[in-house]
């Protein structure tokens, strides 16, 4: 509670790096909405999109999942074959039935060999596997952990300012994780904005708070037009998707909400926030993008509830990641990058 208190202080009331700067102001009577107000009108699409979805199922089928655990999972919840819901249970509703200790520990699913998010519903019978950060071989949950960092990056500077500053999200840049950061391209009316160490730590507290708010990643595909007419408002989402339904060749867009946050994500992310313990946003530097021109870059480095670290090792990890990463923002087709992605493999 303090934390977020402290937080508005330095962000909403303009912070040292902010006071006196330039501000575009958005507010209904000037005919635009605030972040606040964008972020109750795509959570009201999000949430009639999802019913209507919802609705096309006139009737409960039944479908088999044959569940292999980990050798550590106790006597009796190694193998499990469950009767569930088709597009309606969830790789997190079957590890509900299995024990607690595996629904809360779980980051991601595999199903039938294939990444799959914890709350996406299952559509047919599969084999499913839990994974979580602990894992002899963690890369899935890895990833999934990174562009869940990404992601709440977005949120935090979508949440973080006064209605009176101008803030748009641009995109997250693909990234490694071998790179030590992950991103997040923002445009935002402050001219030569170098926040000051205080402002990070308001922002990571933003981040560092999510643990605590117990928020579920919640996916839903939704056409091109549902997804456009959600991000109308913003024309740097709007050209970004555009252009990953020109290269994808598909009409469907990956959405996630968080809370009353929705953004697009490749996916999958990790279950829920409570997965998250430290957060840090570790830089802000202005970029010059192909596609947005002059943007600032946030990055950031998170480290899951899972993993225990001595804070001196965290903090050089941070310095770490404060360093610029030029990582340009490249959309490549669907064959180009499944290509790129086994090639990181091998």
């Amino acid at each position: 509670m303090l934390a977020k208190r402290f937080c508005n202080l330095c962000l909403r009331n303009g912070g040292n790096g902010i006071k006196n700067k330039q501000k575009c102001f958005y507010s209904s009577s000037s005919g635009k909405l605030t972040n606040a107000e964008l972020r109750k009108k795509r959570n009201a699409i999000f949430e009639e999109e999802k019913a209507k979805q919802l609705s096309f199922i006139k009737r409960l089928e039944k479908i088999s999942v044959k569940y292999s655990g980990h050798p550590e999972i106790r006597e009796g919840e190694g193998n499990v074959e469950l009767l569930m819901n088709k597009h309606v249970s969830t790789p997190y509703n079957c590890a509900m039935h299995i024990s607690e200790f595996l629904m809360k520990r779980s980051v991601v699913a595999l199903v039938d060999g294939e990444p799959w998010d914890m709350h996406r519903p299952l559509v047919d019978d599969c084999d499913l596997q839990l994974k979580h950060m602990l894992d002899e071989d963690p890369a899935v949950s890895n990833h999934a952990f990174w562009r869940t960092g990404s992601f709440v990056l977005g949120y935090i500077f979508d949440t973080a300012f006064k209605d009176n500053v101008c803030v748009e999200l641009c995109d997250y840049p693909r990234t490694k994780v071998e790179h030590g950061c992950f991103l997040y391209d923002v445009n935002i009316d402050i001219p030569d904005w170098k926040p000051t160490q205080m402002e990070l730590n308001c922002l990571s507290r933003v981040g560092g708070c999510i643990w605590m708010k117990n928020l579920d990643f919640e996916p839903l595909d939704v056409s091109g037009d549902v997804a456009l007419k959600m991000f109308e408002d913003n024309k740097y989402k709007t050209k970004v998707l555009k252009q990953l339904l020109d290269n994808s060749g598909r009409d469907s867009i990956s959405l996630y909400r968080m809370g009353d946050y929705v953004d697009f994500n490749k996916g999958p992310l990790i279950s829920n926030t409570s997965q998250i313990h430290r957060y840090s946003v570790t830089s802000v530097h202005q970029v010059e993008s192909d596609m947005f021109g002059k943007v600032y870059r946030v990055q950031g480095l998170a480290l899951p509830i899972d993993l225990k670290m001595h804070w001196w090792v965290w903090e050089f990890l941070c310095k770490r990641a404060a360093k610029p990463n030029k990582q340009p923002i490249k959309y490549k087709k669907e064959a180009q990058l499944k290509q790129i992605l086994e090639m990181n493999q091998n």
